[in-house]
């Protein structure tokens, strides 16, 4: 498993937790940084890593279909494909993987066996299979990023030194903590920014005076929330990064938050 490392930064109080990463997925930061930080960026890595494997994929797939079209244009289309790819090495400084398909294989030698033939059944007891429909094809849910560009959650944080933004973190994470209690599974939370708003207007009145959802968004995703849909064109939910929730990345240790449910 990658090495992760969380030590005290600049903004740290000594007397308590750690909240920088100095090393994470083996990979040595200096200077630490930020543990929301880091949670962001890997929540935006995540889906943009997604998306570049399934067209890497696609892509991939044309090639094998094409080189596989004729015996002539196999050969051939091998070694312009090769040429093809020094050349945008050389030009982009960046190396591409053609994996070979299936048809590239060589096939087993298998030992022929006898076919033993069966009486066809009768009319009367033969089965009528319903064909199948075909499955519909998955919506295009927004990355966290994209919604976070939307919402323009990358501007308007509190910064850290504000005193009120570890209230109003602490007021989150402790209605989240209320929710997360209600189900049974953490990808089954669903958080909204207006109800977290409406639980802070309640602790922090002076807050929800001075402040809204442009101010709340920001500050969450900058300490480590990730925006998420679950349906196309539903509700935008918000909550910590951290296994379960949707663009986790199993390697990446989750948002503290979740060592108090």
């Amino acid at each position: 498993m990658s090495e992760w490392k969380l030590t005290h930064g600049q903004d740290d109080d000594p007397n308590g937790p750690p909240t920088y990463f100095s090393v994470a997925a083996g990979v040595t930061l200096d200077p630490p940084v930020k543990q929301g930080e880091i949670h962001a960026f890997l929540a935006e890595m995540n889906g943009a890593a997604e998306v570049f494997v399934k067209e890497m994929a696609a892509a991939n797939e044309k090639i094998q279909q094409v080189l596989s079209s004729s015996k002539a244009g196999k050969a051939l289309g091998e070694k312009m494909l090769s040429d093809r790819l020094k050349v945008f090495q050389q030009e982009a400084g960046m190396s591409l993987i053609v994996m070979r398909g299936e048809s590239d294989k060589k096939p087993k030698k298998r030992k022929k066996k006898t076919k033993v033939e069966s009486p066809a059944p009768s009319k009367k007891t033969s089965e009528v299979k319903t064909p199948t429909k075909p499955k519909a094809p998955q919506p295009k849910l927004p990355s966290h990023k994209q919604l976070a560009e939307k919402y323009d959650a990358y501007t308007g944080a509190l910064s850290e030194g504000d005193m009120n933004r570890a209230e109003l973190v602490k007021h989150c994470e402790d209605y989240l903590l209320m929710r997360a209690a209600t189900v049974q599974r953490r990808g089954d939370l669903r958080v909204t920014p207006k109800q977290l708003m409406t639980y802070v207007s309640e602790k922090m009145p002076s807050f929800g005076m001075a402040f809204g959802l442009e101010v709340l968004i920001p500050t969450l995703v900058s300490d480590g929330w990730v925006i998420f849909q679950v349906k196309e064109g539903g509700s935008a939910y918000i909550v910590p990064h951290g296994e379960g929730v949707p663009g986790h990345m199993p390697s990446v240790p989750s948002h503290p938050v979740w060592n108090r449910s």
